[in-house]
């Protein structure tokens, strides 16, 4: 098995007290840890592939470990717990994804340096970040629907969770930039984490909606699944466009038969690839960047067998 494979089996295999990823190995004073926010999706299987390969390329040692999902009400300190070991082991900086604490909890101190990735977090402020400019990327989004749909077009947006900052930038990215176009909301749904759950969030809110519904938007790979896995049960003239956000291997198919209209795809590799490189340069005592924007890709039937959308997106592949 080769390593991104065997990261890949690893990452399905944690629980929330943390594995190590890759081959078995003791910590050393200059390894990196790396504490992701979920196993469960592809986007963060993809980042560790991206860690994995720096560390590789770069010569040093990570350590690689994450919660079963990103959901704040889960095991809300767990990600705690797994820095403080990889403290104790010896990490001398720390990649982070940063799953929000609990209300009222005190601002984390930690004592070596931290690099955010994917989001931002008010929990572990005045860091480094890499990122997709997520409130950007939720203006493209609708922007891929200027003259698909006409003015006073009607949109949906399906929020996740007000405490992650990153779904929550693209929702608002997303619904500024559908006024601008003279697009109307016609509603607002918070449908939680689970693709269950989701799922009949979704089901209510598009057969109670009152009037036609011609686009909604979808800001994770979860939602994205949900609703395409809706459809079938919504009548054909009451299907509205879809625009979603993340990847998984079977929304090729989605966008070929027309179920998925659109879908910004982030490049969660090279946001791992980067966070080791400059985690590297830190620790060397060179200057590096307060944020770091990874541009993310949109995604049509029209586009999905471009040679770059091709090179990102079999990143995915077993």
């Amino acid at each position: 098995m080769d390593r991104r494979n065997l990261l890949r089996s690893a990452l399905l295999a944690v629980v929330f007290v943390g594995a190590l990823l890759g081959p078995a190995r003791t910590a050393v004073a200059e390894e990196i840890g790396a504490v992701l926010a979920g196993t469960k999706s592809l986007f963060w299987q993809i980042m560790g592939d991206g860690i994995l390969q720096a560390s590789a390329d770069l010569g040093v040692g990570v350590l690689i470990r994450a919660p079963n999902d990103d959901d704040p009400t889960a095991v809300p300190t767990a990600q705690l717990k797994m820095i403080d070991y990889m403290l104790d082991a010896g990490a001398k900086g720390i990649i982070l994804a940063a799953i929000p604490l609990p209300e009222g909890h005190a601002p984390v101190g930690i004592s070596v340096p931290i690099i955010l990735v994917d989001r931002s977090s008010k929990d572990y402020s005045g860091l480094t970040t890499i990122s997709t400019d997520n409130f950007a990327a939720g203006k493209l989004a609708a922007m891929s629907l200027q003259g698909r749909l006409t003015k006073g077009a009607r949109l949906g947006i399906f929020r996740i969770n007000p405490a992650v900052p990153s779904t929550t930038q693209r929702e608002d990215g997303f619904a500024a930039a559908a006024k601008l176009l003279g697009f109307e909301i016609a509603f607002e749904t918070y449908v939680g984490d689970g693709v269950r759950n989701i799922e009949e969030a979704v089901t209510t809110a598009l057969t109670q909606a009152v009037g036609p519904v011609d686009a909604v938007f979808t800001p994770h790979d979860f939602s994205t699944f949900a609703v395409v896995r809706v459809f079938p049960q919504i009548p054909p003239d009451r299907r509205p466009l879809l625009v979603g956000f993340d990847y998984r291997p079977s929304f090729e198919d989605s966008l070929r038969r027309g179920e998925l209209y659109a879908m910004l795809v982030q490049r969660p590799f090279e946001m791992g690839y980067q966070a080791v490189k400059q985690m590297v340069a830190l620790q060397a005592g060179q200057a590096i960047p307060k944020t770091t924007a990874i541009d993310p890709l949109l995604i049509t039937a029209d586009n999905l067998d471009d040679p770059a959308i091709r090179q990102e997106l079999n990143r995915y592949r077993p």
